[in-house]
């Protein structure tokens, strides 16, 4: 699964940036999914790998500030912020039916 979530920040040349969300697996056993969240650099659309974990069988909140520069991340022209989020099996574990509900995302960006 592979999910786009876009903003726009007010202001272009940020001091801080987190981006945080609720997700939960649902008919999954804990382990073998993975969630990595990318954020996309402004000007050049790389993503960048600012968090990589496995996904369990509960609800909870994640927030993710990546380290450095957060303007990096955010369009000078018109203030766009992107993070790709992306859930995968992990290779040697077994293929199952797995469901992930993704909620409250929220963009702090000062």
């Amino acid at each position: 699964m592979d999910l786009i979530l876009a903003g726009t920040s007010d202001t272009t040349s940020p001091s801080s940036l987190s981006l945080r969300f609720e997700t939960r697996m649902n008919d999954g056993s804990e382990g073998p999914v993975i969630q990595q969240v990318y954020l996309i650099r402004a000007g050049s659309n790389r993503k960048e790998l600012v968090d990589s974990r496995p996904v369990g069988n509960f609800e909870g909140q994640i927030e993710i500030t990546p380290q450095g520069d957060p303007s990096r991340f955010v369009n000078p022209a018109n203030g766009d912020v992107t993070a790709r989020i992306v859930y995968l099996t992990d290779p040697g574990g077994p293929l199952f039916p797995w469901i992930v509900a993704l909620d409250e995302v929220v963009w702090f960006i000062d």
